[in-house]
């Protein structure tokens, strides 16, 4: 029998995609001590005016918010039944690299990084910590992520080669949303819903 009671031993799964990411200075600062994959998820990005990214996720895809207790969320995103999951949304979600993290000791880590991210789960905010599926090379896992709460104002939403990765081996997705290779970049379509946002490549054919 599953539980959500907390184990302090246990890391929590924090998908990340802008100043979180490696080779980011964030990145050192809070998540040096993270193993990390890279992953992805359907999404669109928004450069905010203050010079940062937001990224909206299909309400759907919101299997939880966060509480004020980070040994309790990692439990619930290790103890999660997860969902079948998701080919490419209705609508113009794009596919969204990023890195999932996995924070040791989420009691110590994971309120600095709220923090940094301007988000308190007793008040509303810029941002609000969710737990979603992402996706990764081996799979879907569940993983807590910072995104908007609702279509930001005044933003200006990224195009498919306006932000590119510190670093390379990013998953991509075919027409249909499959995952394959994970290299961005390989021979394919070139259409905005067939495009990588951060590295601007194109997804491969279906195999």
């Amino acid at each position: 029998m599953r539980s959500d009671a907390p184990d302090q031993h246990r890391p929590l799964p924090l998908f990340v995609y802008g100043s979180l990411r490696r080779g980011q200075p964030a990145h050192r600062r809070y998540c040096r001590r993270a193993a990390a994959q890279a992953a992805g998820v359907w999404g669109r990005l928004y450069l905010l005016p203050t010079g940062y990214p937001a990224l909206e996720i299909p309400p759907r895809a919101v299997l939880g918010t966060a509480s004020a207790d980070p040994q309790r969320d990692a439990a619930r995103a290790r103890n999660l039944e997860l969902p079948p999951p998701v080919r490419r949304p209705r609508g113009d979600w794009q596919w969204i690299c990023g890195d999932l993290l996995q924070l040791p000791d989420p009691k110590r880590s994971l309120p600095a990084i709220d923090r940094y991210e301007d988000f308190d789960p007793r008040r509303p905010g810029p941002y609000r910590r969710v737990l979603t599926l992402v996706y990764t090379a081996t799979g879907a896992a569940a993983a807590w992520l910072y995104c908007a709460p609702r279509r930001p104002a005044d933003a200006r939403r990224l195009a498919a080669s306006s932000q590119r990765p510190a670093t390379g081996g990013f998953l991509a997705a075919s027409r249909d949303g499959r995952l394959l290779s994970p290299q961005c970049g390989a021979q394919g379509a070139r259409q905005a819903s067939n495009t990588c946002i951060n590295c601007g490549g194109p997804a491969p054919s279906p195999a």
